[in-house]
């Protein structure tokens, strides 16, 4: 995530899980393209992944971009999911 950014850690995580949770982000099993930022919104926390910052693509179920910092998150918490459905 960009250096202008003020959300604490914690408070991505919560995002995260309750978007899980109500199915306005859908859950990630960690296969992405990484590369040089191109612009995309962040479908994580929303602000634009400038060309400094690395940026996630992931392509399946769809496809959606992320910071380096966002997709690890959106990976751990789309893995705890999974795991308290079984």
């Amino acid at each position: 995530m960009n250096d202008r950014t003020e959300v604490s850690n914690a408070t991505l995580l919560q995002m995260i899980r309750t978007r899980l949770a109500v199915g306005s982000l859908f859950p990630v099993d960690g296969k992405s393209f990484a590369g040089k930022g191109t612009g995309q919104l962040c479908a994580v926390c929303g602000m634009p992944i400038f060309a400094t910052e690395i940026e996630h693509e992931v392509r399946t179920p769809r496809a959606a971009y992320a910071h380096s910092t966002c997709h690890s998150m959106w990976v751990q918490e789309s893995r705890a999911l999974s795991e308290s459905r079984q």
